[in-house]
């Protein structure tokens, strides 16, 4: 999971263009809704942090797809792609290019384009930067149509431009469980997020169907970085005390967060912190390669 920036962009401008560009019909709709678009864009600017208090649609959403209407004209709009829309999402086209990792999950190249708000759901929001996420086929497919409800005012997925009071921390917490010979992960929440938050952050979790996949990461760096740690007691045995040798571990952990460059991927960042902070794997590492 990562943060990201917001892309910016001239919305209400390129709405106006990719409107008029439309053929006679789409673009009377298209015109009549026009001033509930605007609406809804300045209500998604304000409720950006807390999209699930976010009032449900009023464009009628049982319609048929094959028939002009409010729905499917809106999402014309981007599933078209004319010459305007495409100059408008043209940054986002190159984040995709530039292959950066899911900020969904922090463990996957981004492949794909999301609306945070579902087109099916939020159509006025189908050609809408702000609303617009690249993240991976996996995440994609997961969280489907799901993000918020309106009827309870629940939100399942984190999103990554506007959950700064979470991304601040390091929120996910990777937490060894014994017999380190047949070590154990468990995914915890850390205690500086509210009760709200930490729920928030589970449910994404659970949405987007990444928990085995990063029990499996932490797995690979786990023994990765134990057969790192052997060969340095090795190299370095008769140069340390064990106390020196133990804090020399948690050097080399550290060290691996700027050498894997993952200090802003917490999913990867959190496995080194979880091990360069338990005493009790430090010296049950010190005492099985003194054997």
């Amino acid at each position: 999971m990562i943060n990201m920036e917001e892309l910016t962009g001239k919305h209400v401008d390129y709405l106006n263009k990719v409107i008029n560009n439309k053929q006679k019909k789409r673009r009377t709709v298209l015109e009549k809704i026009k001033p509930y678009i605007t609406s809804r864009y300045a209500k998604y600017q304000s409720k950006k942090s807390t999209l699930e208090d976010i009032n449900a649609s009023e464009i009628p959403l049982d319609v048929p797809s094959d028939k002009i209407n409010k729905k499917y004209s809106l999402i014309h709009m981007y599933d078209s792609q004319e010459q305007y829309a495409r100059e408008y999402l043209k940054e986002m086209k190159e984040l995709l290019k530039e292959g950066i990792i899911c900020p969904y999950c922090g463990l996957t190249e981004s492949k794909q384009i999301d609306h945070f708000l579902p087109k099916s759901k939020f159509p006025e929001f189908s050609l809408y930067l702000p609303n617009m996420i690249v993240i991976c086929s996996d995440c994609n497919k997961s969280k489907d149509n799901i993000a918020i409800d309106t009827t309870t005012n629940t939100r399942y997925v984190l999103n990554p431009y506007h959950d700064l009071d979470i991304y601040k921390y390091d929120f996910i917490e990777c937490e060894i469980i014994p017999p380190y010979e047949a070590s154990k992960f468990k995914i915890k929440i850390c205690d500086d997020l509210t009760s709200t938050q930490k729920m928030l952050c589970l449910e994404h979790i659970k949405t987007v169907e990444i928990e085995k996949k990063i029990i499996t990461l932490w797995r690979n760096y786990f023994d990765e970085l134990s057969r790192r740690l052997k060969k340095n007691y090795k190299k370095n045995k008769n140069k340390y005390t064990d106390k020196e040798m133990m804090e020399n571990f948690k050097e080399i952990i550290i060290d691996e967060i700027d050498t894997k460059n993952i200090e802003k991927n917490i999913i990867h960042k959190s496995l080194f912190l979880g091990c360069a902070n338990n005493q009790a794997l430090l010296k049950y590492w010190l005492t099985i390669f003194k054997d």
